[in-house]
């Protein structure tokens, strides 16, 4: 049997509980301004350093603010930071502001991404674009490195394909308010101080971003939703700057639970979720080695010449369950065959 909490989450979680995890709390939006003030913060003190390996460590710890303020985006595309939607809606816009994102574009792309995750229709499925073996990894190790680059086109205009006449009118706004404010920045202020304190962290925003995108979904079974996304649950401290999306499999069965009560709704799936094989690790560096091992695992595509079966999901890449687990068989949607 094939435990699928989007089916059956009644059964998982009890209603009050349920309702208890969707609620939203208002004063943890506060953390907005927290970030933005401490990337203030770490962007002046960079600034005043005298070479770019004292101003390393500000790099880092500002692109981590950057990724943490880009995630609280996503928070917004999922309506968990208001139940006002205009307020919502603009606080998640400024939350993107730093890393170029629009909202509404974005939530056009991934909503479609969690209602098809890991299927023909989701528009943030790899193997949707080859079905050949050694060109998937190529284009794994591309993401590793520049993905977030291209994501940002990829969110613009498939984005703006997928959305309904309303909300392209949303996108065009927020975009071009986006080109307006983004001038600004450069017109008023000096580059030698735009260099340190936004430009380069956002490169190292968009590494942590690349490493992130691809632990949630890459080398996952697929055959079914509790085996299509994975969690990583590192420490206290990763959560808190990941603004917990790292418990990603928790957000994919209960998007509208809000970010500060995904740890809680974690521990009260964990023993389904391992019941069921689902793909849980302790940290991103024991999930990047796994994946450097599964990189050089040689996989045949099975439906090179027929295609696959009716009903089946393609998946033509190693699957990653755990810490040094892996199953060098390709997978079908209906047929998953996971170590443990």
């Amino acid at each position: 049997m094939n435990y699928n909490p989007k089916s059956k989450k009644g059964e998982a979680l009890e209603s009050p509980v349920k309702k208890e995890l969707h609620r939203l709390r208002p004063a943890y939006n506060w953390i907005i301004l927290f970030f933005f003030g401490l990337w203030a913060l770490c962007g002046y003190l960079t600034w005043q350093l005298p070479n770019f390996w004292l101003r390393l460590p500000g790099y880092l710890f500002s692109g981590i603010l950057l990724h943490a303020l880009g995630i609280l985006m996503h928070e917004g595309v999922h309506s968990n930071l208001s139940k006002n939607r205009s307020i919502n809606r603009w606080l998640g816009f400024f939350c993107g502001l730093p890393t170029l994102l629009s909202l509404s574009a974005y939530k056009a792309v991934h909503l479609p991404h969690h209602r098809h995750e890991r299927s023909v229709e989701d528009p943030d499925e790899f193997d949707n674009l080859t079905d050949k073996p050694p060109v998937l990894k190529v284009i794994l190790v591309l993401w590793f490195f520049i993905g977030a680059y291209f994501y940002l086109f990829h969110i613009a205009f498939t984005g703006f394909k997928l959305a309904s006449p309303n909300e392209r009118k949303k996108i065009v706004q927020e975009y071009l308010l986006l080109l307006l404010l983004v001038g600004l920045v450069f017109t008023f202020i000096p580059l030698k101080i735009l260099t340190p304190v936004w430009l380069i962290p956002i490169l190292f925003a968009a590494q942590i971003a690349q490493i992130r995108g691809l632990a949630e979904h890459a080398f996952t079974a697929g055959d079914s939703s509790i085996r299509a996304t994975r969690t990583v649950t590192g420490n206290r401290l990763v959560s808190f700057f990941m603004c917990n999306l790292n418990y990603h499999l928790e957000h994919h069965f209960y998007p509208a639970v809000p970010w500060y009560n995904l740890p809680r709704l974690h521990s009260l799936l964990l023993e389904e979720l391992q019941n069921e094989g689902a793909s849980i690790y302790s940290s991103y560096l024991c999930y990047l080695r796994d994946v450097f091992k599964a990189l050089s695992m040689k996989v045949s595509n099975p439906y090179a010449e027929s295609g696959p079966p009716a009903g089946y999901y393609r998946h033509y890449l190693p699957v990653l369950t755990s810490i040094g687990k892996n199953n060098s068989e390709p997978v079908l949607r209906d047929e998953a065959t996971l170590s443990t």
